[in-house]
């Protein structure tokens, strides 16, 4: 019975399903002889593991944004002025502005002009970029509680 993940972490050790490594390396290999310069079996052999690693590596970095993005959402709870909160490593200010009927959440950060801001009375985000961390922000601050 094979491990159907590519990479499997036991108590620090990583483990990889090394029979995908070596279907992969043999795939590389047939394809490798149809053209003009095939490539030995070891070059295939080193490529497939390569591959496996930068899935292993994108797989953790993807579950640790997940992870990032959960506890944040988890420890956003009510909202206070001038709070700062950290999504996937990058920090933003959130400042409330009301004025009239209007009512907002100003997302600022690394620029000058800040992020956006959050449309409170329709909870809906107005970006100044398209950056996702800033947008990640704004989804985490409208569940928060005002």
């Amino acid at each position: 019975m094979y491990n159907k993940d590519t990479v499997k972490d036991t108590e620090g050790v990583k483990m990889y399903n090394k029979k995908e490594i070596m279907v992969a390396a043999w795939r590389l290999y047939k394809n490798s002889l149809e053209t003009r310069f095939p490539k030995s079996f070891s070059d295939c052999l080193k490529r497939s593991w390569e591959l496996a690693k930068c899935k292993a590596a994108a797989k953790k970095l993807a579950d640790d944004r997940k992870a990032s993005k959960e506890s944040a959402l988890k420890a956003a709870g009510a909202f206070k002025n001038g709070m700062e909160i950290v999504v996937s490593g990058y920090s933003f200010t959130l400042n409330r502005w009301t004025n009239g009927n209007l009512d907002r959440v100003y997302i600022n950060g690394g620029r000058s002009d800040g992020y956006g801001y959050i449309d409170i009375a329709k909870m809906q985000y107005c970006p100044k970029t398209n950056f996702d961390p800033a947008k990640s922000t704004a989804t985490i601050v409208m569940t928060m509680q005002f």
